[in-house]
């Protein structure tokens, strides 16, 4: 019996246990609960052998407290719903209205290997024998279930991927066409260091270093922008990190491998060419 939604990272203390098959009817009454009423009900405290009430103000049940587990999001994994408590009492226990309410609508998680078509209609086959009345709906895997709950998630996170590669093409046809024509520009200079005795490769690796040099403080703002953004991004993802150290790297080095062609080449090509026709070009 469960109470509600959210995540925090586990506790687990040694005396802690789950409920068993002989926590029945006519034995103590227990409860698990997780760790965010550990932290909200005994802060810094050991919550196990501790007892909680349960139940109407008139006829309270005391449970004596045996295990704590980590919150689990039933509901959704978004954040956006509230951060609340959630214990576990086994069924036996359970109080007769609450339990009437309950078995309303009753979820059955089911752990099982090979082909989980196959454990279905196994499951299907054996609630029909005990009581073929009995509704059988929505019956999905896991997998599934994580699937459909982060659908609307996975569509904007692939729309802005799109996005994204499309103005990170953009952005690399742009350093190129930029920095080709500034070098361009330059042949005349070129021209002029070659007449007067420097070295082509000499000549290209001041041309480089100059463009690499506004290049890289280009990046820099573009990182530091990009780190300052990403916070945004948090209420979209879940379980991944929003800063990807390995992307941020992965996209640097390819803009500057771009904006490093495109000042190599033509830089490279104007050196070729004989000087004289270097003084001429206009």
């Amino acid at each position: 019996m469960v109470c509600s939604t959210s995540h925090r990272p586990n506790i687990w203390i040694p005396s802690s246990r789950y409920l068993a098959h002989n926590d029945g009817a006519h034995t103590p009454k227990v409860v698990v609960i997780d760790d965010n009423l550990a932290r909200e009900v005994f802060p810094g405290q050991d919550p196990i052998g501790r007892r909680i009430k349960y139940g109407d103000n008139d006829k309270p049940k005391i449970l004596e407290i045996v295990g704590i587990v980590g919150h689990v999001r039933h509901v959704s994994l978004d954040e956006a719903y509230p951060v609340r408590q959630q214990f576990y009492i086994p069924m036996t226990q359970a109080p007769d209205d609450y339990l009437a309410q309950a078995l309303r609508q009753t979820t059955v998680v089911i752990r099982a290997g090979g082909n989980p078509a196959n454990v279905s209609h196994a499951v299907r086959a054996k609630l029909t024998q005990l009581d073929s009345t009995l509704p059988i709906f929505d019956v999905r895997t896991y997998d599934r279930v994580v699937k459909d709950d982060t659908e609307v998630r996975r569509f904007t996170a692939s729309l802005l991927g799109v996005f994204a590669g499309v103005a990170l093409f953009l952005a690399a046809i742009g350093i190129y066409g930029v920095l080709s024509y500034t070098v361009e520009q330059r042949t005349h200079e070129i021209g002029v260091r070659l007449a007067l005795g420097a070295r082509g490769s000499a000549v290209v690796r001041m041309i480089v270093l100059q463009a690499m040099r506004t290049v890289g403080v280009g990046l820099a703002i573009g990182v530091a922008a990009a780190l300052a953004l990403t916070r945004y991004l948090n209420s979209m993802l879940y379980g991944v990190r929003s800063w990807d150290p390995l992307v941020f790297v992965a996209i640097t080095g390819l803009l500057g491998g771009v904006a490093l062609l495109a000042s190599y080449l033509p830089a490279r090509r104007a050196t070729r060419i004989d000087p004289m026709i270097a003084l001429r070009y206009e």
